[in-house]
């Protein structure tokens, strides 16, 4: 996962140079050389719009217009990938049809979207030395790359790069037609991270890697993992029901369902829980697909007091692009006998997990703490539960050769639901059930309230005078704004 500094700081650094001057990629679409237009105005703008939308629900994509000053025609191009590799590849090594990295002048002009953050971006080389129009000659050409987006907070966020010594021109001589128009004009340093300049000839991803391990460099990937979770449907760690966050909220709620005092279960019951699960979603137009297996280990100490031990794992593929989750926790559950046969279980719980995906450039440590409440009251054949829970979670950032993905998150989720199961018989049960899911405190998130609807049809054993859930098969549907899917499970007891 780590190959490339940080899979996120190697598509920084190979492509998004980003137009910090002007917020947008128009100042570039109008750029002269010697009087030429390097790029018309609405061509440009039209290709690069065009290759956008082409590819605008997807996790990452490209659209740009590619050249040199050397001339003055342009080729236009767009692709979706599904990993930020597979972009790094592409533009690290010369994956572009036809371009010259080498040429005199080159760049790349456009936009990205990164995971659902879009982005503004130009690349560039530049010759040394003082002026514009200095051949690259022997010393070659410096290396610059100018990015910016815009922070969920509404706060445009930018730097600039060069890989050496490169000539900036003032603002008089910014737009006017001669040669120094071709060069971007200089960043003001008093709202950006400055601009960051390595030695000539200097490896730019040597630059990029230094800038990644400072304060500003780690303040900046923050901001970014911040935001995809505030703009973007499909972030891994949080900000939607399929994230570590949601589906550690999803446990809790499940662990207050799976221990039933109902039966008055007889001390030293051990039930082992394995509960394979697919789903699928829709999030903005990007398909998700989930694998996940929760496995769990019930030990009922007496009639009111039980262990859960537990340890989830999951993977989720998102339009190509691989995600991994595991954790493990325990949670005690102790239940109160009321009037009327109705039982009160109480059950906090503790999590310490992690999450990673490559192709995000995700990775982080993920602990949550859980308190849960249900009341289970049964009418004949019929029992009517009220589940309630509410979590806390915290991420850990993960540090491996200097570099950090701190997503720096601290969030407080509640689950809150309903169900009603029916006995047909001893041996076979029927069940409904619908929960919601908000985000009760914490940082913003994308999708931060939804409903989740479920049925379920249940073989149910005996042992010793206990009654359990032998085999159960559950489907659910879960819907929100911008966000839905569907799930189904089979739950074994044994």
């Amino acid at each position: 996962m780590f190959k490339r500094v940080l899979v996120l700081s190697s598509v920084l650094l190979m492509f998004s140079g980003f137009s910090a001057w002007g917020d947008n990629i128009t100042n570039y679409c109008v750029t002269t050389v010697n009087g030429i237009f390097l790029l018309d105005g609405a061509s440009c703008q039209e290709q690069i719009s065009a290759g956008a939308s082409l590819f605008q629900n997807q996790p990452f994509t490209v659209s740009v217009s590619y050249g040199s000053t050397a001339s003055s025609s342009t080729t236009p191009y767009s692709k979706e990938f599904t990993s930020f590799q597979n972009a790094v590849a592409t533009y690290s090594n010369n994956g572009l049809p036809t371009f010259d990295y080498k040429a005199q002048g080159a760049f790349i002009l456009g936009t990205a979207k990164l995971a659902g953050v879009n982005f503004d971006a130009s690349y560039w080389f530049g010759p040394y030395g003082e002026s514009a129009s200095a051949p690259c000659g022997s010393t070659g050409c410096t290396q610059n790359f100018y990015f910016g987006y815009t922070a969920y907070d509404g706060v445009y966020l930018k730097a600039q790069f060069s890989s050496g010594k490169t000539y900036q021109p003032t603002a008089s001589t910014a737009n006017t037609n001669n040669a120094s128009s071709a060069v971007p004009p200089n960043y003001s340093t008093t709202d950006t991270n400055g601009i960051i300049t390595g030695t000539d000839n200097e490896s730019l991803a040597d630059v990029l890697k230094d800038w990644l391990k400072s304060s500003a460099g780690q303040s900046f990937l923050t901001s970014y993992l911040q935001t995809r979770v505030a703009v973007a449907p499909f972030d891994p760690v949080a900000g939607n029901p399929s994230s570590y966050m949601g589906q550690a909220v999803q446990e809790n709620y499940t662990i207050a369902n799976l221990v039933n005092f109902q039966t008055h279960p007889t001390g030293g019951l051990n039930l082992f829980n394995m509960t394979p699960q697919y789903s699928i979603f829709n999030a903005d137009g990007v398909t998700q697909n989930m694998y996940s297996l929760p496995l769990r280990d019930v030990y009922y100490i007496n009639d009111t007091n039980s262990l859960v031990f537990d340890m989830p794992i999951s993977y989720t593929d998102t339009s190509g692009s691989s995600t991994y989750a595991v954790s493990v926790g325990a949670a005690y559950v102790h239940s109160f006998a009321l009037p009327h046969a109705i039982t009160w279980s109480v059950s906090p719980s503790l999590h310490v997990g992690a999450d990673g995906s490559e192709d995000f450039a995700s990775a982080t440590l993920i602990y949550n703490g859980g308190l849960s409440s249900n009341i289970v009251v049964p009418v004949n054949q019929f029992s009517f539960g009220l589940t309630d829970n509410v979590t806390y979670l915290q991420t850990a950032a993960v540090n491996i050769s200097g570099y950090e993905t701190a997503y720096d998150m601290n969030d407080t989720l509640t689950e809150n639901g309903v169900d009603v199961n029916y006995a047909i018989n001893p041996k076979f049960s029927v069940g409904t059930n619908f929960s919601n899911t908000y985000l009760l405190a914490g940082d913003t998130w994308y999708i931060d309230n939804y409903n989740q609807a479920g049925l379920s049809v249940s073989l149910n054993k005996d042992y010793k005078g206990t009654t359990y859930n032998f085999v159960t098969l559950g489907a659910s549907y879960l819907f929100a704004p911008h966000f839905n899917g569907a799930n189904i499970n089979v739950g074994l007891n044994f």
